[in-house]
């Protein structure tokens, strides 16, 4: 499929005139009226400004493959809804896997000093101390 078609998809798809599809894409309405029409290209630059901004599927884009539009980013609340229950059993392993991960680098980055208060902790109450946390 030409890209000046897949533009005219995209165009009609927003029910918006040449001259509005024109002004998104920083060319004049004639020029646009060529790209449609397959007799004039339109510029790299131009084509990623319709990628970023209007999150058009540069696959539909280029290829005419696919869906017109970028799909939505993957959230918890996205993923959970469309997901089986074995894929949700693994999600939510994986995210206790990510928590564990984060208690270990804790652990690793206050280590010592955890260590250092545990063994004072112990000294103390060997010795019927009463133990002031303050002291620590």
């Amino acid at each position: 499929m030409k890209i000046g078609l897949i533009l005219k998809q995209i165009r009609e798809s927003w029910s918006i005139t040449q001259k509005e599809m024109a002004e998104r894409c920083s060319v004049n309405q004639s020029t646009y009226s060529l790209l449609e029409r397959g007799v004039s290209d339109i510029g790299i630059q131009k084509l990623k400004t319709l990628i970023d901004e209007y999150d058009i599927n540069p696959n539909f884009l280029f290829y005419g493959a696919g869906n017109m539009y970028k799909p939505p980013p993957i959230t918890k609340n996205t993923v959970d809804q469309k997901v089986t229950k074995n894929e949700a059993k693994i999600l939510q392993q994986y995210r206790e896997w990510e928590e564990f991960q984060k208690s270990i680098n804790n652990l690793l980055f206050y280590g010592p000093e955890m260590c250092r208060v545990f063994n004072r902790l112990i000294e103390l109450s060997k010795h019927g101390g009463i133990i002031d946390l303050k002291k620590l």
